[in-house]
């Protein structure tokens, strides 16, 4: 499993938004726990739902439930 917090501390103020973006693109959103895991990466990257839901639209993917 993945260490949230651990990489949300590594994880520049100018790469957030790049590295939620990058596990938004690598996981399909089809169980619970992979919105889980966006939700809680979200939250500890300090991104807002406004930002992380703009994120999900420049991917094509559908905004968390």
């Amino acid at each position: 499993p993945i260490d949230i917090s651990g990489l949300a501390n590594d994880t520049t103020n100018a790469a957030r938004e790049q590295v939620y973006a990058t596990s938004v693109s690598a996981i399909r959103l089809d169980h619970v726990a992979e919105a889980q895991y966006l939700r809680q990466l979200a939250d500890a990257l300090q991104l807002d739902d406004e930002t992380r839901d703009r994120i999900h639209e420049k991917l094509g993917v559908p905004p968390l439930p």
